[in-house]
């Protein structure tokens, strides 16, 4: 049985960091901006600067809260759906100035 919980907080933390580090690289605006970065996705979507850093830096990190995991995942698809939105009104624009308009 811990066996079983140990092999599934790993996966739950690998994913955990992979939305993290995605998360970073769609937020960072350049070299020296990581701290920052994490700054600011703690106010838009609460979750702690701290667990950025430690889901970076702590390889031995072995369990996390299910409200930050949860947290981490509806960020990372409300950022994607953020961008898509930003993206299709700036094609939208786009199209408008070329005279394409539909």
């Amino acid at each position: 049985m811990l066996r079983k919980r140990a092999l599934l907080a790993d996966q739950l933390l690998t994913e955990a960091r992979g939305w993290a580090s995605e998360l970073t690289e769609l937020e960072i605006r350049g070299p020296g901006d990581l701290e920052d970065a994490w700054r600011r996705l703690e106010v838009r979507y609460g979750i702690p600067a701290q667990t950025f850093w430690s889901l970076r830096y702590r390889p031995q990190l072995k369990d996390m809260w299910v409200s930050v995991y949860v947290m981490l995942k509806f960020a990372v698809v409300a950022e994607r759906e953020r961008r898509a939105a930003n993206l299709a009104a700036r094609t939208k624009v786009a199209g408008i100035l070329d005279g394409r308009a539909s």
